[in-house]
């Protein structure tokens, strides 16, 4: 939309991922502490062509610093939830915060740290 993400009062983002302590809210040291199944390593590497496509395009953006909303939308069966879980264990590999949520418990529940709404917080 044209905006910087640094124009709303959000809280900044820790710098250093790796030393994730009680100096951190509990949210995100709930975050940074969720374990990744190995499948789900695996899973970038068994994405169709269509999924494959959509991940390399959101994963682009997030590595260029971009900001992007993505909408993944197909019948049941078709590997929405395949894809997601293939974004969050690649993002979480790399110590970035990436939070999965829905507008259901019933959806959130597949996801790995899934919630069904994303915590506001606060830290210096």
């Amino acid at each position: 939309m044209g905006k910087s993400i640094s124009l709303y009062d959000l809280p900044t983002r820790p710098t250093n991922m790796d030393n994730v302590d009680c100096e951190f809210p509990r949210e995100i040291q709930d975050e940074m502490s969720i374990q990744i199944p190995p499948e789900d390593y695996e899973a970038e590497l068994k994405l169709n062509l269509e999924q494959h496509k959509a991940f390399s395009m959101i994963i682009d953006v997030i590595q260029k610093g971009k900001s992007g909303i993505f909408f993944i939308d197909g019948p049941g069966g078709t590997g929405k939830t395949f894809l997601y879980r293939a974004l969050l264990a690649h993002l979480r590999s790399k110590k970035l915060m990436a939070i999965a949520t829905a507008t259901s418990g019933v959806a959130a529940a597949i996801m790995p740290g899934g919630r069904t709404r994303i915590p506001i917080l606060r830290y210096q």
